[in-house]
């Protein structure tokens, strides 16, 4: 998954999905963060979990304290986003960084 605004960079993405039926699936995974967000480069691991239903993907992010490394030791915080199917996703980072 690639990146572009306050936080850019790249993440490996690892996701268990469970349907219920054709419309309706819910997961939770993982991902590694590497890159820089506002002008800070490191790395961090994000923890999600979400649901796929009618078309849209939400998911809630918690990022996993003590996994932030360069600049970014010491992050924590949590985050979501909204996506439609293929198409690019709109998310939020609430974060704090502490040394």
């Amino acid at each position: 998954m690639e990146f572009v605004g306050d936080l850019v960079g790249h993440s490996e993405t690892r996701y268990l999905m469970a349907y219920v039926n054709d419309d309706t699936a819910y997961f939770n995974g993982t991902q590694h963060f590497s890159g820089e967000l506002n002008g800070q480069q490191g790395e961090f691991v994000i923890l999600e979990q979400g649901e796929f239903k009618d078309g849209i993907a939400t998911s809630q992010w918690q990022i996993v304290e003590g996994s932030g490394t360069g600049a970014l030791k010491g992050i924590v915080g949590s985050g979501h986003y909204r996506a439609g199917h293929g198409c690019s996703a709109d998310y939020q980072l609430d974060y704090q960084l502490n040394t």
